[in-house]
């Protein structure tokens, strides 16, 4: 059986030590491409901190963003999404500051995160809105 896809990673995989793909992974990239083995980025970044990186290097890819929540084509059109309802973004919110764990939630009305270095297209939300939120 022929490979048809190849998927990666960015953060640890794709990227360098200085963030960066480097030109070795970029020729090899190509010659998988060359092979007819089409190129996919999955990534939990968002499209804006993602799509630079490979442009960048002038590798054209689709990509599988925000750990799942969206799959977007090479261009940056939204194919796909699947976002939390506010009710239960509201609810797992909850449990994980009870908890004392960082998260980070990608929402039909925006995405959250308790680290926006992490997430930079995140806002901090307070428990109190996104309880708020929990109740509509």
């Amino acid at each position: 059986m022929a490979i048809k896809l190849i998927v990666s990673d960015l953060d640890g995989t794709l990227l360098n030590e200085n963030h960066k793909i480097s030109e070795v992974t970029v020729k090899a990239i190509r010659a998988a491409e060359n092979d007819g083995i089409r190129w996919l980025t999955a990534t939990g970044r968002a499209w804006n901190t993602a799509f630079p990186l490979l442009e960048e290097a002038g590798v054209t890819c689709d990509f599988v963003l925000l750990n799942g929540a969206e799959f977007r084509s090479s261009g940056g059109r939204l194919i796909q999404a699947e976002a939390i309802s506010n009710r239960e973004a509201g609810k797992t919110i909850r449990i994980l500051q009870e908890q004392g764990i960082g998260f980070e939630l990608n929402t039909e009305s925006g995405d959250y995160s308790t680290d926006t270095e992490l997430c930079s297209t995140a806002s901090v939300e307070p428990a109190s809105s996104m309880a708020l939120m929990a109740a509509r």
